[in-house]
């Protein structure tokens, strides 16, 4: 366009003419006019197009930044769901593992409850001394089916397998059956208390002759 306008002024060397004619002059200048008012009106309406390419980009931002602050909110809110599953089970199991332990604890009570039941009702079955002894003697004699048995288990007295016999004579003779130890290790034993020698003599002799008889007795029974 700017050789356009040039040409406008330029003549010929020769003729000393202009170079377009009077209407090829009037057409190009019509050109270029409308050529200028085109370029002022782009160059007056160039700041409100980027102003509005800035302003959809703004919006491009903002939209994605929101889309990601959402994807993080959900990304958070499942992490949250998770966790509160996670220790929902874990609180469960633990519920699960207690109430088993309390079922087990009190299983265990109560089967130490009914042994020591049947050992108080054992120890206050037989009657002490003779009487109970002469039980005791009874119930092993018609326990071991033989005079042999009989009498092995007479002479050592707690060496009676698979029966509760030799329990019966040990607490004719003042034995009590205690149970020692932890829950986790408990044990059966017998225990004689004797009577403290400084305390009552009386006491304790009527003690000592009383065992003396009974080992008289169970002699007597191996004679």
């Amino acid at each position: 366009m700017e050789k356009f306008r040039a040409r406008c002024s330029m003549v010929d060397p020769v003729t000393n003419q202009p170079r377009f004619g009077p209407k090829m002059l009037a057409k190009v200048q019509d050109l270029l006019r409308r050529y200028d008012d085109v370029k002022v009106a782009m160059e007056e309406d160039a700041p409100l197009r980027l102003q509005g390419a800035k302003r959809t980009a703004e919006l491009a931002q903002q939209q994605e930044q929101k889309r990601l602050q959402q994807e993080a909110r959900e990304r958070e809110a499942e992490q949250e769901r998770e966790e509160q599953q996670r220790v929902e089970s874990l609180a469960a199991a633990a519920q699960t593992k207690r109430e088993q332990r309390e079922k087990e604890r009190a299983e265990a009570e109560q089967q130490r409850k009914l042994e020591e039941e049947e050992r108080e009702h054992l120890n206050a079955s037989i009657p002490h001394g003779n009487l109970g002894l002469e039980m005791g003697i009874a119930m092993l004699r018609e326990s071991t089916g033989s005079e042999a048995t009989y009498r092995q288990s007479l002479q050592k007295l707690l060496v009676v397998v698979s029966n509760i016999c030799g329990h019966q004579c040990l607490l004719a003779l003042g034995f009590k059956e205690l149970q020692q130890g932890d829950e986790t290790q408990p044990r059966d034993v017998f225990v004689l208390e004797e009577p403290d020698l400084s305390e009552d003599l009386d006491v304790w002799s009527n003690w000592f002759d009383e065992l003396k008889e009974m080992q008289n007795l169970v002699e007597a029974k191996l004679s």
